[in-house]
């Protein structure tokens, strides 16, 4: 092309004149923040969802069931692709002719919203003095933000049953998680116990397993000798003291709980002899040992894992615990003692550990706990009294310093168990929760079953989901909040016994169904129960369960809400075609939806 002739100039030619097109409806422009407002309206107009379903009616059903995201703030690109996919996957089944009506769910209830809720109020839950008040402020801040996801999720073109959808915190479906809640009890699914469970001290309630995440974090790692009062025959002839079992813990804090320590039976354990003492540690670990803590010994003789069991030895704190505490704990047998890490000899504090508190029943030993709610040590504690028990771990590390105990120390890195919701650590506590058995009646295996009669994309979640059926423990339902479905469960307060009687659970399940759960919190008992009620015991005074329900069980029983509750229409909806959810869900929703299904429903 020669530029630099002006008559040539794309400038100066129309090429509009050049170009043939046909005539079309479509306007040059997108436009389409004028466009979609208009296309929205349409669709509402007329009932485009409605009539879809109606043209299919009577048609084979093909049903997804809609997993509930939170009610705690607008949607983000997660929820977003997450509602795209489902439309686009209950449209094109409605294409291909079938009945596929869509109802939408949220969550509304639970430390997701409480927390968004405190934070937006600058308070946190020790503040929370009405808790009627708080409660009516929680459905109002769930309320707004589920009306802002609602129109969110409109704008993006889906197309739902938006003005029915599910949602946990109404009256119908708070009184469908209730009923659920009684059918399990009834079934001898639910109990209440007293067990070792992840509490975070932050949020200051119990959390179940799905609500851990696992994140690295620098902790203690130290070595403690706990000297022995009584020594097994021919191993030693000196003093008693002046020999020790040796212990390993990333957790200082746990020490003023130790109830024994635990060796394994069938392993050897090496005396070794350093600065005038008489150290014991397995002997596949004494080289390892020796190296982590730097001392040098002499190897002596070797014993038996059986001989330790029985010997009694001197808490490594007594001098500064409560003279109550003081007295000598016993060295225990346990499958789970390894020869990977540590001395061979494991720290067992029953009320501090899942494999702690299983040993401890075993053994009849305390399920000794001196942590509170909010993660500080009672009087039962002795000088750490009042410190947060990460905060103890110092004093801990100090305290066996100055009294000659501590035989090496250093930080370490590692995986550990932080809140869902909050992000920080979480601790093993033990306290009396309200529990689903998965091993009772074959529930485990059922579960097992089931989980194999789907279809699993990708496949390699039908492995995970099996993995964790197979470890998983029972699931704690209790949580010490305020925003949720409440445990239906009354007390006698002279003998403790959980009242559990199946008329007065239906009149509160109806009252439930009729005008909410609200009343629970703030009508006395003596209302609740009505006259004339009384214990076996003979006692008349009662009081009312304060926990409110695990959220996830509150979700997990969507099913029983949406798809045998009559939200699709008439006709049979259970079990439902598809749950389409991100892969967190396996050992959340997926497995929280499963359960309660299975135990109710066999499968």
């Amino acid at each position: 092309m020669n530029i630099t002739n002006p008559d040539l100039s794309p400038a100066r030619k129309d090429y509009s004149k050049t170009v043939f097109l046909p005539n079309t409806a479509f306007s040059m422009r997108g436009d389409l923040t004028k466009k979609e407002p208009v296309m929205l309206e349409a669709w509402a107009k007329t009932d485009l969802y409605g009539k879809i379903l109606a043209k299919r009616r009577g048609a084979k059903s093909f049903i997804l069931h809609d997993g509930p995201p939170y009610a705690n703030g607008p949607i983000h690109i997660g929820t977003a692709l997450n509602k795209i996919l489902k439309d686009m996957v209950v449209k094109s089944h409605a294409l291909m002719g079938y009945y596929s009506p869509y109802v939408p769910g949220w969550d509304c209830h639970g430390l997701p919203i409480e927390q968004a809720l405190l934070k937006e109020m600058k308070m946190g839950k020790r503040h929370i003095e009405d808790i009627p008040a708080f409660r009516r402020s929680a459905r109002e801040f769930a309320n707004r933000f589920l009306d802002i996801q609602r129109e969110g999720f409109k704008r993006l073109g889906v197309l739902a049953a938006w003005d029915k959808p599910y949602i946990t915190m109404s009256n119908s479906y708070e009184g469908t998680v209730i009923k659920a809640f009684r059918e399990l009890l009834e079934k001898g699914h639910i109990h209440r116990d007293k067990k070792t469970i992840y509490w975070c001290v932050s949020c200051e309630t119990a959390l179940a397993d799905a609500e851990v995440e696992y994140a690295d974090k620098t902790s203690p790692s130290i070595y403690v000798s706990f000297p022995l009062e009584t020594l097994p025959a021919g191993l030693y002839a000196g003093a008693p003291g002046c020999a020790s079992i040796v212990i390993w813990t990333t957790t200082p804090w746990t020490l003023p709980s130790n109830m024994a320590a635990a060796v394994a039976r069938t392993e050897e354990y090496r005396v070794l002899e350093t600065g005038g003492r008489h150290l014991i540690v397995a002997d596949k670990l004494a080289d390892a040992f020796l190296a982590a803590t730097g001392l040098e010994a002499v190897k002596g003789a070797l014993v038996a894992g059986e001989k330790l069991v029985g010997l009694k030895y001197g808490h490594c704190l007594a001098p500064h615990l409560p003279e109550a505490r003081r007295f000598a704990r016993q060295v225990i047998a346990a499958d789970f003692v390894d020869m990977t890490t540590g001395t061979g000899i494991v720290h067992i504090a029953p009320g501090h550990g899942e494999d702690d508190f299983h040993a401890g029943k075993k053994w009849g030993l305390e399920i000794f706990c001196p942590v509170k709610e909010d993660g500080r040590f009672n009087a039962d504690a002795g000088i750490f009294e009042g410190l947060k028990v990460f905060e103890a771990n110092d004093k801990v590390v100090e305290t066996l310093k100055a009294d000659g105990l501590l035989l090496g120390h250093k930080k370490i890195q590692h995986s550990y168990p932080h809140c869902w919701r909050c992000k920080q650590p979480v601790i093993f506590r033990a306290t009396e929760q309200w529990f689903l058995k998965v091993d009772l009646d074959g529930l485990r295996e059922k579960l097992l079953k089931a989980a194999d009669g789907v279809r699993w994309l990708p496949e390699a979640g039908h492995e995970r989901m099996a993995g964790m059926l197979k470890t998983r423990p029972d699931w704690c339902l209790s949580r010490q909040r305020y925003w949720g479905t409440p445990i239906i469960a009354v007390y006698c307060k002279e003998c403790g016994k959980v009242q559990t009687d199946s008329a007065f659970l239906k009149k509160i399940e109806e009252r439930v169904l009729a005008e909410g759960s609200d009343f629970w919190f703030s009508e006395p008992v003596e209302k609740l129960m009505g006259p004339g009620h009384k214990c076996s015991c003979g006692a008349a005074e009662f009081r009312k369960e304060k926990d409110i329900m695990d959220v996830w069980l509150d979700s997990g029983v969507s099913w029983y809400a949406v798809l045998e509750g009559g939200m699709l229409g008439p006709g049979k909806f259970y079990p439902a075609d598809i749950y389409l959810e991100g892969s967190d869900q396996h050992r959340g929703w997926f497995q929280t939806s499963l359960i309660p299904s299975v135990a109710l429903r066999g499968g």
